[in-house]
C-alpha cells in the first residue's frame, strides 16, 4: 500500500471514530458550498448586468439567478437540518459483558444439585453477575434503562441483596423472573465508552421444572452463535439482558449452563465472545 493510500485510509478511519472531526468537516463542507453559491451568483449577476440585453432583461435575469441562489441555500439548511436530526437520532452500537462470578465472560456456569426437581445453585458468589456495556458505535447511547430476565429459572423471592439502583419487575410467590434499572444519565455512553452497571444478586438461582422453550421469539443476532440448540431441545435456560436508550433497544441473550458433580447439563457447542 503507497503512502498516498495510507494517507486516505487513515483520514477516513479517523473520521470514523473522531465524531468532533466528523462535524468539523461537514460544517467546512455547508461553508464552501454556501460560499461558492453566492460567489456564482453574484459573479452571474455582474456579467449579466454588463450584457447588451435591455435593463428589463438584465434584471428579470438577475432576479432569476438570486431566485435559484435562495432555493439552493434553502436545499442546504434542509440538508444540515436533517444530519442534525440523523446526528441526534442515530442508534449506537453496543456490546454486552456478562460474567457469573468466576466464569468466563459470556460464558456463565453455576455449580447446582438437583432438589425436587429442579436444579438449584450452590454458590452465592456464582450467581453475583457483573455487566458491562461498551459503546462502538458513532453515536451516544443515552438515558438508558436495564432490563434482566430470567427465562427456564428464578431466583429468591426473598432479593434482600439487590444492588442499590436495581428493582423487581416481575415475579411470584415462588421467585422472582425479571429486575430492572433506570440508568439515566449517570449511565449514558459516549462514543467508545465502557459503563459497569451495579453487581447483581440471582442469590437462590433455580431452574423451573416444564420449561420447554423461551417467552418470546427468538430475534437476537447472538442466536447465530447458538443456533445448536435449535433442533437440539430442551433448550438451556437463558438470562436476557435488554439496554432500552432513547433510540434504541439491544437485547442479548446467553445460555447458563448447570454443573452437577462436575458434570454440563446444558454444554454449549458454541460460545459467544468476550464482547458481544
Amino acid at each position: 500500500m503507497d503512502a498516498d493510500k495510507q494517507l486516505k485510509f487513515g483520514i477516513i478511519g479517523r473520521m470514523r471514530r473522531d465524531a468532533g472531526l466528523r462535524r468539523k468537516f461537514v460544517g467546512f463542507a455547508v461553508l464552501l458550498l454556501v460560499a461558492a453559491a453566492v460567489a456564482a451568483a453574484v459573479a452571474a449577476g455582474i456579467l449579466l448586468w454588463g450584457s447588451t440585453a435591455s435593463l428589463a432583461d438584465r434584471v428579470a435575469e438577475i432576479g432569476d439567478i438570486f431566485a435559484a441562489t435562495t432555493l439552493l441555500l434553502t436545499v442546504i439548511a434542509a440538508a444540515v437540518a436533517y444530519l442534525a436530526y440523523a446526528a441526534s437520532t442515530g442508534i449506537p452500537d453496543l456490546k454486552l459483558r456478562v460474567c457469573f462470578g468466576p466464569s468466563l465472560p459470556n460464558q456463565p456456569v453455576v455449580t447446582a444439585e438437583p432438589k425436587n426437581g429442579r436444579l438449584e445453585a450452590v454458590d452465592s458468589s456464582q450467581t453475583a453477575v457483573t455487566i458491562r456495556i461498551r459503546n462502538s458505535g458513532a453515536f451516544p447511547a443515552k438515558n438508558p434503562a436495564f432490563i434482566v430476565q430470567v427465562q427456564g429459572m428464578e431466583f429468591g423471592p426473598d432479593v434482600p441483596d439487590l444492588a442499590t439502583g436495581w428493582t423487581v419487575n416481575e415475579g411470584n410467590e415462588t421467585g422472582v423472573t425479571t429486575v430492572q434499572m433506570d440508568g439515566g444519565p449517570a449511565y449514558s455512553a459516549p462514543q467508545g465508552m465502557v459503563r459497569d452497571l451495579p453487581v447483581l444478586s440471582l442469590a437462590g438461582l433455580r431452574t423451573v421444572p416444564g420449561w420447554t422453550e423461551p417467552s418470546w421469539p427468538v430475534r437476537s443476532r447472538e442466536f447465530r452463535w447458538l443456533g445448536w440448540f435449535r433442533s437440539r431441545p430442551p433448550w438451556p435456560p437463558l438470562i436476557v439482558i435488554s439496554v432500552v436508550t432513547d433510540t434504541s433497544r439491544r437485547d442479548a441473550w446467553i445460555p447458563i449452563d448447570f454443573k452437577v458433580n462436575g458434570n454440563s447439563q446444558y454444554p454449549p457447542e458454541k460460545k459467544l465472545p468476550e464482547w458481544f
